[in-house]
């Protein structure tokens, strides 16, 4: 018999559960801190010795990671009732941890309005790192940590609604600009930020987007189109992964499979292929 449990942070299978993803930390990062920080957000599907098949987290608007590894009827049937009584309008997750997913979504009645492909990455062991030495251009630069560095947060606002714009939004909708601004506010206190100034103007930024115990996920990666194929990006996210690494944190990231030019960026920056990232809008 298995049931899917909600979990909390005060009983015995909210530490299993931490054991459970220790192996998938790296492509679940974000169930990692939703465990944490909102361990109500986070189901384990278990047998009747509380062992754990598979774990989701499910947020507020329908978003869902999962991790699971192996597939199992029974996990279907429990992912089939929960699809049923709550409305799912986005499925996350690397390609072989999203099994046992696609059969319950076609029972529950969904069908898949838009699906994403990208490449999962992560920063090589003792990797070079393209430095700012290194970095040469025509251009009045600097290289500016978000955190300390407040006065600039208008402009890195506008930056990061273009980023929306162009490689976040889904196809026929629009920006909710009251809702960016809270979603921005929590990048500013919660991650890191870096970016490039030309004559004072942000120009290029990354970021990170979940920071879990040993990983963090980076995203938010994005250049004006004017100031493209100059190896800013390749120096942001060279930069922030060496601040990263300074506090025990290997760096991994995903990228649109179609995007060649970004994936020699982070191949400059020391990562490489590891995996098959998905995201499905319903």
């Amino acid at each position: 018999m298995f049931e899917c449990i909600k979990l909390s942070s005060n009983t015995e299978l909210f530490y299993k559960t931490q054991q459970f993803l220790i192996p998938y930390e790296r492509f679940c990062c974000n169930i990692a801190v939703l465990l944490k920080v909102t361990p109500e957000n986070v189901f384990a599907i278990v047998d009747d010795n509380k062992d754990i098949s598979g774990v989701f987290s499910y947020t507020r608007g329908g978003s869902l990671h999962c991790c699971f590894p192996s597939v199992n009827d029974n996990i279907e049937n429990l992912l089939l009732q929960f699809f049923k009584q709550n409305k799912i309008s986005c499925i996350v997750a690397e390609k072989s941890l999203m099994q046992n997913v696609h059969k319950a979504l076609r029972l529950a009645k969904y069908s898949i309005k838009e699906k994403r492909h990208f490449i999962f990455m992560e920063q090589k062991q003792n990797s070079i790192i393209y430095t700012e030495k290194a970095f040469n251009a025509p251009y009045k630069m600097g290289l500016y940590n978000a955190n300390e560095h407040s006065e600039y947060e208008k402009e890195l606002f506008d930056l990061h609604l273009e980023y929306i714009k162009e490689e976040v939004l889904p196809p026929n909708k629009t920006i909710d600009l009251c809702a960016q601004r809270l979603t921005f506010a929590k990048i500013l206190k919660h991650q890191e930020v870096y970016f490039l100034l030309n004559d004072n103007v942000p120009i290029a930024k990354a970021q990170t987007t979940v920071i879990s115990e040993h990983y963090a996920l980076l995203g938010g990666i994005f250049t004006l189109k004017k100031y493209r194929n100059k190896g800013f990006a390749t120096l942001l996210v060279s930069a922030l992964a060496r601040h990263l690494n300074a506090k025990d944190k290997t760096c991994v990231l995903y990228v649109s499979d179609s995007n060649n030019s970004a994936i020699k960026c982070y191949n400059s920056a020391g990562f490489s292929s590891i995996g098959e990232y998905i995201i499905e809008y319903l």
